[in-house]
C-alpha cells in the first residue's frame, strides 16, 4: 500500500509553477492534469517528451480536446500573467493550434486567452495577459487542441506564474505646470470638455492630476501616449483616490483606444471611492500598438466628481 501511495506524495495538489519534472510517469501526470467533461474530453496520448528538459507531450486524433488542471499564484497581488513553452510539429495538420485559457475556477469565465499555433517544431515561450489573477490565490490552466482531419502532437512545459512591471506613461512628472498639465491631457472635443478643473498636484512626494468635474454631468480628458513597450505591453493601470463626498449617482470609464475615431478596445467603469484604488485593463491590443490614446469619462447626474489620478503606467509581462 505504502509503494503506491508513494508517488501521490510527491505530487501536491496544486502548484506554484509546473514543469512535469516532478511526476513517475504517465498515470500520475493524469491524476493532476484532467479531463474537462465527457463533452470535452481529453486527448487520447497524454505523456511525456522534451522541451526545457522533461515536457507533458499530448497526441490527439480527435479534432478538438482538453485538459485543465488548478495551480497557486505564489506572487500574490503582483501577478499579472502566465508563461509557458509550447512546442508543435511541422506534421500537424495547418490549423493546429493550442488555446490556453485562465479561469478563476474550471467553470468561470476566460480571464486570459491565447491561441498558439502548433504547426511548427520550433519551440517558443509565449506569454498571456491574465486580468485580476492579482487578486487569486488559486486559478485553472485550460489547455484547449483543435484542429481539422489528421493527426496533432504538441508539448507544453515551465508552465508559471508572472509579474507585470509598470512603465509610466502619465506625463505628470513632465507638466510644468497646470497649465501644461492640461495641454497634455486635453478635453476630448469641443462638444466633449475636459473637467472644469484640472490641476497639478503632489501625493506622497509624487506629481499627480486632479480633476474636479464640478457643474458638467459629462467630462473627459484624453492623453497621447507613444507605447514603451511594443510587443510586450500586455495592460494598463490608473491609480485613482476620490474625495469625500464624491457623486454616488455615475461613474469614470477608463479606457484605450487605437486613435480618437475609434472605440475603446479595452475600458472599466470605476465607481469613485474615497480611498486610493488600482485598475487594469488587460488587452492583447497593447503589445500590437506603437501608440494608442488614453481616454477618461466622468459621467453623473448629480454633485460632482474630486478624483486624484496618481497614476497611468503601461504594464509589460515579464
Amino acid at each position: 500500500m505504502k509503494k503506491k501511495l508513494f508517488p501521490m506524495l510527491l505530487l501536491p495538489l496544486l502548484l506554484a509553477a509546473e514543469d512535469f519534472e516532478a511526476y513517475p510517469d504517465a498515470a500520475a501526470l493524469r491524476r493532476v492534469w484532467l479531463e474537462f467533461d465527457a463533452g470535452n474530453p481529453a486527448p487520447e496520448s497524454v505523456g511525456f517528451g522534451t522541451l526545457n528538459g522533461k515536457a507533458m507531450q499530448v497526441t490527439a486524433a480527435r479534432d478538438y480536446s482538453l485538459l485543465y488542471r488548478e495551480m497557486e499564484n505564489p506572487l500574490g497581488a503582483k501577478a499579472a500573467g502566465i508563461r509557458l513553452a509550447v512546442k508543435g510539429d511541422a506534421s500537424n495538420p495547418a490549423d493546429a493550434v493550442l488555446t490556453v485559457a485562465v479561469r478563476a475556477g474550471k467553470g468561470g469565465a476566460d480571464l486570459g486567452r491565447m491561441v498558439i499555433p502548433l504547426r511548427s517544431g520550433e519551440a517558443r515561450t509565449v506569454t498571456v495577459p491574465v486580468a485580476g489573477l492579482g487578486k487569486l490565490d488559486k486559478f485553472a490552466v485550460l489547455l484547449m487542441f483543435n484542429k481539422i482531419g489528421g493527426s496533432l502532437t504538441a508539448a507544453v512545459d515551465d508552465i508559471a506564474v508572472v509579474a507585470a512591471e509598470q512603465l509610466v506613461v502619465d506625463g505628470f512628472a513632465q507638466a510644468a505646470d497646470s497649465a501644461a498639465l492640461r495641454q497634455a491631457w486635453p478635453g476630448f472635443d469641443a462638444g466633449n470638455p475636459g473637467p472644469e478643473q484640472m490641476e497639478l498636484v503632489t501625493v506622497g512626494g509624487r506629481p499627480a492630476m486632479r480633476c474636479v468635474t464640478g457643474g458638467r454631468t459629462y467630462a473627459v480628458v484624453k492623453h497621447a501616449v507613444e507605447n514603451p513597450a511594443p510587443g510586450r505591453a500586455s495592460g494598463l493601470l490608473i491609480r485613482l483616490a476620490g474625495a469625500p463626498g464624491n457623486a454616488k449617482s455615475g461613474v469614470i470609464v477608463f479606457g484605450a483606444r487605437r486613435d480618437e475615431g475609434q472605440p475603446n478596445f479595452a475600458e472599466v467603469q470605476i465607481v469613485p471611492a474615497e480611498k486610493a484604488g488600482e485598475y487594469v485593463l488587460n488587452s492583447p491590443e497593447f503589445a500590437k500598438l506603437d501608440r494608442f490614446l488614453i481616454v477618461i469619462s466622468f459621467h453623473k447626474t448629480a454633485g460632482q466628481f474630486d478624483v486624484t489620478v496618481e497614476e497611468v503606467a503601461v504594464q509589460c509581462l515579464r
